[in-house]
Parts: structure tokens; sequence; C-alpha cells
């Protein structure tokens, strides 16, 4: 499977490379709406931003993604968000969480198409390399109405762009500590009517970093030993626009990694290893029927291979989502399709072959009263096997209430439901699976105010956010009597806290002083336990920490730049009975770096210090994380300026 992989994105790359040879005329501009000009016809997820009315969504800066562009889209999130991710150790399992939720309770979006493993219904943020990204936008809170199954503490997602009018050639080169490189080259080339994406890395690390072993007597000092692990990666990506109305984009990713697991370091032994490969293939077409009337299609082909120990398994879904936008009458927005989801599982645990079709239609649409106010309604109702999946929907509202060109004050406000299928696993896995079980269902209600001033050579930004959310039908493996464990819907859970930020900048000529924080309170308490326990009541959920942020500060200097970040996590308790916790810990990371140009070329020298401070922590029970670390990065760009 693996070569034919490397075949089909072999052949993406060749039809791209065609498609490219059209010369360029400009595509149609969109329609006007509320007296603005929309953007031309083009391949983007920015739909999914314009129906998040009324609340939390973040998106991930740009330039931020291109100097982490050697790290994985997990760290990006920590750096850029303050996230708290569990790790199982650097290059290891990362299962990210949203407002008290479970990782499973998170969708990962990849150009709209949602790519957790419909196995374990997850995704492993330590396998997405931000060298393939191009855009990345995390919303929070139950956003099922828009992103389906699994969005109860919210989405992630990512997708490429293919620039207009570029050529570029880009080198990455890092090396650091424990043995870690990383290396890439990207090669971009579009004019008005087509254009190419081509992408490549290779990562490995040795990860022999030392930690103290706290299970043994005197709490010695040792060097990890089975950590190892490598990657690598193709991406092809392309639009080609035949007509004005009307563009193709095309794109595949093919990745594989072979890790060796760090274990715990209360495990004597250690010996396993696992093999990831993923192939990623998504084709869609946008369509200008009328200056108010579009159509968008995509079909896709995830294709995900685990192999722990020797024991392969591998799933593989065909999609096909559909949708039209249009306005039916003035100030008023309409977005409306589905999604078809065909999974074929070849997991022995199954007892063989399994095939089950997932589908899901939605309605949303914008309504603009006013230029101040915008309300939006949303609703999605799924079909997994037959049987109906509980109906999302979703009512948001956005304030413009201060609007001038120095201050901005804008009010959200949304209430949702959201839900999440039980996975294959939980249903089919031999013994233990339990077809009887409920979809995990919740509400959402939120509340927050966004508040920018420009002041001189002065930009403040600030965002408050207050949530509550109620999750009930959480599905959890238990051990039954017959000597198995089985997932069984057991508890209800009552989420709640709040979301800050500010940011402020100061340009004084080439001089730019960036300052940024960002604050996240999470209460996450069992409300109601397994056949009436009631023994865990009110006890915060394990590994969700009750305090969490970060602080950037930043300074470029002409040709220099300079960041300095510390991020906090609060304790966090390892079971339900809260008996145990962790110890909070804080990480200092620096960069510094400088540019040199030399005509069309660009080179970017910068050096990196991670943990700074040296600090030993767990971020997991007994997976100790590394302490100091460097990292030395070139990146060499030659670049054509857009015309």
């Amino acid at each position: 499977m693996y070569a034919v992989g490397i075949r089909v994105v072999g052949l993406v790359a060749c039809v791209i490379l065609f498609l490219f040879g059209a010369k360029g005329q400009e595509v149609a501009a969109d329609s006007i709406r509320m007296g603005k000009i929309l953007a031309p016809v083009e391949v983007s997820d920015t739909w999914l931003h314009s129906y998040a009315v009324g609340g939390h969504s973040e998106l991930l800066d740009s330039m931020a993604i291109q100097t982490q562009a050697a790290t994985s889209l997990g760290k990006l999130l920590q750096a850029q968000q303050g996230i708290y991710l569990k790790e199982y150790g650097p290059g290891m399992l990362n299962s990210i969480s949203l407002r008290g939720t479970s990782a499973s309770q998170t969708s990962l979006l990849w150009n709209g198409l949602p790519i957790n493993f419909p196995s374990l219904g997850q995704a492993d943020f330590s396998l997405i390399p931000n060298f393939f990204i191009d855009q990345a936008e995390v919303f929070y809170g139950g956003v099922s109405s828009l992103a389906g199954s699994g969005a109860i503490g919210g989405a992630v997602a990512v997708s490429d762009k293919v620039d207009k009018n570029l050529r570029s050639i880009g080198l990455t080169q890092e090396v650091g500590s424990f043995g870690s490189s990383f290396s890439g080259l990207k090669v971009k080339a579009s004019g008005e009517r087509a254009g190419i994406s081509l992408a490549g890395f290779y990562k490995e690390s040795d990860n022999d970093y030392t930690y103290r072993n706290l299970a043994k007597a005197g709490q010695p000092i040792e060097k990890q030993s089975h950590g190892a692990y490598n990657g690598k990666g193709l991406k092809a990506a392309a639009f080609w626009s035949p007509w004005s109305k009307g563009v193709f984009d095309i794109e595949g990713w093919l990745t594989h990694y072979n890790r060796d697991i760090i274990p715990p370091y209360t495990v004597a032994s250690a010996g396993d290893t696992q093999v990831d490969r993923s192939l990623r293939l998504s084709l869609g077409y946008v369509h200008r029927i009328q200056p108010l009337l579009k159509w968008e299609s995509r079909i896709g082909r995830i294709y995900d291979f685990i192999k722990f120990n020797g024991l392969a398994s591998a799933t593989t879904q065909y999609m096909w989502n559909n949708s039209i936008e249009w306005m039916p009458i003035a100030k008023v927005q309409l977005r409306a399709g589905g999604l078809i989801n065909h999974i074929v599982a070849d997991v022995p645990e199954y007892g063989g072959g399994l095939t089950e079709n997932r589908s899901s239609a939605f309605l949303m649409v914008n309504w603009f009263p006013s230029v101040r106010w915008t309300l939006n309604a949303k609703v999605r109702q799924g079909i997994v096997a037959g049987t109906w999946n509980p109906v999302a929907p979703s009512l948001g509202a956005d304030v413009l209430i201060l609007k001038s060109d120095e201050v901005s004050l804008n009010w959200r406000s949304q209430i949702s439901r959201s839900y999440r299928v039980p996975t294959l696993n939980d249903r089919y896995w031999s013994p233990g699976g339990n077809l009887n079980l409920k979809p995990e269902q919740g509400w959402n209600a939120e509340s927050g105010l966004d508040y920018s001033i420009k002041l001189g050579k002065h930009a403040l930004k600030a965002s408050a956010t207050g949530f509550a959310h109620w999750i009930q039908d959480w599905i959890l493996w238990l051990p039954q009597a017959e000597g198995y464990w089985s997932p069984v819907n057991v508890r209800n859970v009552f989420s709640r806290g709040g979301e800050l930020s500010a940011g402020h900048e100061w340009s004084v000529g080439k001089r730019l002083l960036t300052n940024d924080i960002n604050y996240k309170l999470t209460v996450s308490q069992i409300r109601a336990g397994y056949l009436g326990d009631d023994s865990n009541i009110g006890n915060q959920l394990p590994y969700v920490p009750l305090h969490q942020g970060n602080w950037s500060f930043g300074l470029k200097a002409s040709l220099w730049h300079f960041h300095f970040q510390v991020s906090f996590y609060g304790s966090r308790y390892t079971l339900v009975d809260n008996d145990i916790n962790l110890d909070a810990y804080t990480l200092w990371n620096l960069e510094a770096g400088r540019q040199i140009r030399a005509g069309k070329s660009l080179f970017s020298l910068s050096v990196k210090v991670d943990n700074v401070l040296g600090k030993r922590y767990e971020n997991l029970q007994y997976r100790p994380m590394p302490g100091r670390s460097f990292s030395f990065q070139l990146n060499y760009t030659l670049k054509q300026d857009k015309k």
C-alpha cells in the first residue's frame, strides 16, 4: 500500500505540472455583499470562519507556522495558543484537550475533510508536519454543526494555499540536541490561472535525553535509551482555473514515521515500536454559477496504517463533501450541503474486513440585519450505519458595538449542541466491543468580547470569553466480569471556565516590539458516575489543568529578530479520584536570528533554546520530558515577488 501511495503522489505531481502549463487570465470577482467586494473564486477553508459566528476561534500566525516548520502541529498549538496536549515524549503521541474534553472530542480537519482515525476517534498531532501547512485555525467549543461528529470540545482546521504569481524555492535545515535533525525542500510556481507547490522533508532524533527516575531509590539521573524516531513525507498541491468562474485544486500528502515508543520509567524493559503511514488525497472544485451563487465540491481518500509491535491495522475513508452557497435575498447568506463517508477497516480485532457508511447534511444561515449585526443559525443531521445521530443545531451572534478608525469593540455569543459517534474500536473490537453505545453529546454556551485600539505607533487587542459545557453519555472502557474491558456510556461532565488574551504591538521605524499573553481557566468536573457511583462526583477530570497560559515577547529590528516565550501548565490529576496530581511546570524558550539578503535570495539563521532553565517535569505520569535543548536552523529562499 505504501508503494502505491508513492506512485499516487508522484502521479499527482505529474498532473499538477501539466496543469501549470496553462497561461493566465484573471478569475471573476466574487459578488458584492453588504457593500463590500468579496474575494475572487479561490480554494480555501475561510467559509468555516465565516459561519463560526458567535464562537471563539483563533487563526494561527502564518509566520509562526514557517518558523516552526521543523516541528509538529501539536508543538505549534502549544506555542501559539497555550493549549495543553498530552505528550508521551518528544516525537511520541500528542493528544489534544480543548475546554476540558478528551482527545476524541476534538475534530481535525484537512481541507475541510475530517481526518481523525475512525478506529480510535482521535488524531495524533505529532504526525501532522507544520512543513506542509499554510493555514491553521482553532475553533473552540461545541462546533458539530460546523465540523461534524467529534467536535464537542472544538476543531482544528488546517489547509494549504498556493499563492498566485509567485515562484520560489525554499530549503530548511535544522540540527539540535539529542541527535535531532530536519531537512526540508519546497518548490512553488504559479501564475494567474494555475500554480503548484511541491514539498518534502526528512526528520530524525535519537531522543537520548537524560531524566530523573523517580521510581528508583535515590532518584538517579538516567539516559533515555528507547525513544528514537524518524519521519519523512511528500506533498504535492496545485490549483487550475480553466475558466473565469471556476477553479480546481488537487493535493496529496504522504507521510511515514518509525518510532521506538518511550516507556514509562516504571517499566524495567522496553521494546515497543510503532510505524505510522498516511496517504491523504483530495480533489476540489469551486464554481461561481452566478454572482450570488457558488457551488463547491471535494472528494477525498484518507488512508491510515498503524503497525504496533508487528500487529498491523489500516483504515481507508472515501469522502465526498458537496455544498452550495448563495444569497437568495438581500442580507441573507445560506450554505447547504452534506458529507458522505465510506469507511473500509482492515483491523484483525474486528474479526475481518469491515465497512461502514456515514453521512451528514447541514444548513447554515448568516443574516446581516445591519452593518453592525451578524446573526447565524446552523443545523447538522448525521446518519451512521443506518442510525440517526443527535441533531446538532447552533445559534450565534456578532455585534459590532464600537467601530472607528482607531477603536473596535465586538460582542459575540453562541449556544450549540454537539455530538461524537462511538469509534469503530468502541463498537467492533473483539472482545469487548459494544454495539449498544449511545453517541456522546453535549450543549455549549459561551459569550465574549473582542477589543482593539490603535494609538499612533501602538496597537492593542484583547479578548475575553466565558463558556459552560454540559456533556453526557461520555464513553469509557471499563473492566467487566467476563475478564475483558468494554466501553460504556459512563458519566456526565460539566465543564466551564474562561479564556483571556491580550496583545500589544509597538512600531518604531524598522523596529517592531510585540507582547502577547493568554490564559485559560478550565473547571471540568464529573456530575454523574457509572451505575449510580457518586464517589467521584465533583472531581476534576484527569489531565485537565485548572490553569494554563503563556506569554511571549518579540523584537524585530531590521534584519534581526528575538523571541522569548514562557508557558505555564497547572497541576493535573492522574486519576478520577483526584488522589495523585502532577506538579505544575513552567517552560522558558528563547529564539534569536538574523536574515541576510542577496538579490532575490534570502538566508535566515536562527538559534533556539527550549526549556532554558532545564526544568525537569512530567507531562504525563512516569513519562519524563527532556531538559534544556538547543537547535540551529538555516533557511534559504530564492523568491520571485508577485507581479
